[in-house]
């Protein structure tokens, strides 16, 4: 079985941001461990979990194969995240 690339956080931002539109995302990590935090117009109206889960179903694979063993996720709407922002260091 050939080995699979490493997952990079660069990547896992675009794929987030090309996913879900108008999605802005940072993520960081390494090592299969990743944090993101996500301000997207689609989280409207959503629950906090119904979020997270359109976040998860995009690495669903990687995370299947451990090739993303953990990903912390902060999600927010654009509104809330004008609130919110001060108490994220940079920027999604």
């Amino acid at each position: 079985m050939a080995a699979r690339a490493r997952v990079e956080p660069v990547d896992m931002q675009r794929r987030i941001e090309t996913a879900i539109p108008g999605a802005s995302a940072r993520v960081e990590g390494a090592d299969r461990h990743f944090s993101a935090v996500v301000v997207a117009p689609a989280f409207e109206g959503r629950t906090r979990v119904e979020q997270h889960q359109m976040i998860y179903a995009l690495f669903r694979e990687e995370m299947a194969s451990e090739e993303v063993h953990a990903l912390a996720l902060r999600t927010c709407t654009p509104a809330e995240w004008e609130k919110e922002r001060h108490n994220v260091p940079g920027r999604p």
